[in-house]
């Protein structure tokens, strides 16, 4: 249901209704349905649109909202150890 919410606010930020996409990304965190990576973005946008002169206080969770992600990274080697060849 998060992608739904997230088209939405998108399109009515297309629509130069930046506080209407605002009040429905509040809405969005609401929604009890709205799980993990939607509901960051859904954060991140609240916290785009929500600068002044629309919002001037921030949200109380915006301070646990982390800036960037973990990156994990998988190294590999070729099971054959030969290269452009089928197992």
């Amino acid at each position: 249901r998060g992608s739904w919410w997230q088209r939405l606010c998108i399109n009515l930020e297309h629509q130069k209704k930046h506080v209407e996409s605002l009040e429905m990304a509040e809405a969005a965190l609401a929604d009890e349905h709205v799980k993990c990576g939607d509901r960051i973005a859904i954060q991140k946008r609240v916290l785009r649109l929500g600068k002044p002169p629309r919002r001037w206080k921030r949200p109380a969770w915006a301070h646990s909202l982390p800036d960037d992600p973990n990156q994990v990274r998988i190294m590999q080697e070729p099971v054959k150890r030969k290269v452009g060849f089928k197992n």
